[in-house]
C-alpha cells in the first residue's frame, strides 16, 4: 500500500513498500517516481513507480533496487514531519513537541536522532519563522529573486522613528 509525506524541503514523497520515492515527471496521465537512492553516486537505484493523477499505483519495478528497505529510516522521517507539523501549528513549548513526536519511536530509530537540544533548536527555528516572514512582509519587503526588496507594507519613514527622537519632536510610539 503507498503513503505520502513529504521531504524535507515540503516536496512529495511516495512510501511504498518500505522503500521511499521522489516525483521525477509528470505527464498529463501519470506520474513517474524515482527512487530516493537514485540521487546516491555510491547506490544509483534504478527502481521506478508509475502513478495516475489520483495517485493509484499502476506499475512497480521493484526489481532494480540496489538496496534493502529501511524502516527506520521511515520511521524517523514520520518523526520529523510529525514535529514539523506539530512546530508550525501549535503552540506546546519545544520539550514537548519533540517529547510527543518522538517518544513513540524505536530505540533503534531513537538512536539516529542527533541530540534533543538540536531537536529543540529545530523546532524553536519553525516558530519563529512565522515571526520573521511577517517582519520581513510588513515592514522590510521580501526579496525578490533579481536581488531588489519589494516594497513593504509600511514604509521606513512611517515606522522608523530614529531621525524623530534626534531631533526632539513626538513620536506616536
Amino acid at each position: 500500500m503507498a503513503t505520502f509525506s513529504t521531504t524535507s524541503k515540503s516536496k512529495p514523497l511516495l512510501i511504498h513498500d518500505g522503500f521511499s520515492y521522489i516525483r521525477d515527471k509528470t505527464h498529463s496521465t501519470k506520474i513517474y517516481w524515482k527512487c530516493e537512492e537514485s540521487r546516491d553516486s555510491n547506490i544509483k537505484c534504478e527502481a521506478r513507480v508509475n502513478t495516475d493523477l489520483l495517485n493509484t499505483v499502476i506499475f512497480v519495478n521493484n526489481k532494480s533496487h540496489l538496496h534493502s528497505a529501511n524502516a527506520i529510516k521511515l520511521e524517523v522521517r514520520k518523526g520529523y514531519e510529525d514535529l514539523r507539523y506539530r512546530a508550525i501549528n501549535s503552540n506546546e513549548p519545544p520539550a514537548n513537541i519533540v517529547a510527543n513526536s518522538f517518544g513513540a519511536l524505536s530505540t533503534l530509530a531513537q538512536a539516529q536522532l542527533p541530540s534533543k537540544h538540536n531537536l529543540k533548536r529545530l523546532v524553536k527555528h519553525h516558530h519563529l519563522q512565522d515571526f520573521l516572514n511577517y517582519f520581513e512582509d510588513t515592514y522590510i519587503g521580501r526579496l525578490r529573486a533579481n536581488g531588489i526588496r519589494a516594497n513593504p507594507k509600511f514604509a521606513v519613514e512611517l515606522w522608523n522613528m530614529h531621525s524623530r527622537t534626534d531631533q526632539a519632536m513626538l513620536r506616536s510610539n
